[in-house]
């Protein structure tokens, strides 16, 4: 495996008494763009198809690859434009865009392998940023019946295993708005009503935080997965026959900016360890200054 570009380090004065030492490799990044016409309207004819790839560096997915990995079918540029970008520094980006009925995903992950190289048991935490939540319908004219939902899912694992996720889904169905959320909720977000453009869109609230990934034990190695998802449906069976409106979606951590990171986060007996050295170098500091005086 390459090193990454990415350092982890033990964070706070624990690594002073531990000698803390972790690395940091890298293991993949990853990214898919998928379309599925099925259950939904006036798709235009576009067949169900996907594309994914994995890199140990950096990855950028759009629609042309859509359409080389299924065919050539050349509608999936009409009416439908899907990005998903991902490289090892953390930077993550997925976007959606439809003028047809169907359901569009774009992923993107992140891996890293850590290794516990110091003689005690560490936790780690991981260290979100995600933000650039936005869906959008616009141009919703007279079509009744209509169903739209836009969204996110973002989960970390550790070892293959769930252990923190958040997803949440925008729904426009003639014309009434709902939000639905799991997991992590991030907060409250906005709701814009555009006249001229006939829109609705919905920004959601930012996160920035931690996800605790447990304790590994002196000289393990774990791997940690990192994955957003953002997806977007449309279904209109009495009303558009197609690119009479679109709909649009897109997530990052943090879009186009920068990215997650792992940080060791000392033991509560390594920060009873600093405090008892702590003291000692207390004592023998006044110890030395009684005997000047």
């Amino acid at each position: 495996m390459m090193k990454m570009s990415k350092k982890l380090a033990c964070a706070g004065a624990g690594a002073l008494l531990l000698g803390c030492s972790t690395l940091a490799q890298a293991a993949r990044v990853d990214a898919s763009l998928s379309y599925d016409p099925a259950g939904m309207a006036h798709t235009a004819g576009l067949p169900s198809g996907s594309v994914a790839r994995s890199d140990p560096s950096s990855i950028d997915l759009a629609t042309p690859d859509l359409v080389s990995a299924n065919g050539g079918h050349a509608n999936y540029s009409r009416y439908l434009d899907a990005e998903a970008h991902v490289d090892v520094n953390g930077v993550m980006a997925a976007s959606t865009f439809m003028s047809a009925g169907g359901t569009t995903v774009a992923r993107v992950g992140w891996t890293e392998s850590i290794q516990n190289q110091t003689q005690n048991s560490q936790r780690y935490q991981l260290n979100l940023d995600v933000s650039g939540l936005y869906f959008d319908v616009e141009y919703l004219g007279h079509r009744g019946g209509s169903d739209f939902a836009m969204g996110y899912m973002a989960n970390v694992t550790v070892g293959g295993v769930e252990v923190w996720s958040s997803y949440a889904r925008f729904q426009v169905q003639d014309r009434a708005t709902s939000v639905v959320k799991q997991g992590v909720d991030f907060g409250t977000g906005s709701l814009h009503v555009n006249p001229m453009r006939d829109a609705i869109s919905y920004t959601m609230a930012n996160f920035h935080g931690a996800v605790g990934l447990g304790s590994v034990a002196a000289g393990q190695d774990v791997e940690v997965s990192y994955n957003l998802w953002t997806f977007n449906s449309w279904n209109d069976p009495q009303g558009c026959v197609y690119e009479c409106t679109w709909s649009s979606s897109r997530v990052g951590d943090p879009f186009g900016v920068s990215g997650p990171s792992i940080s060791a986060v000392p033991e509560p007996d390594t920060y009873a360890m600093l405090l008892g050295g702590l003291g000692l170098v207390g004592l023998a500091a006044r110890r030395r200054k009684a005997r000047a005086g």
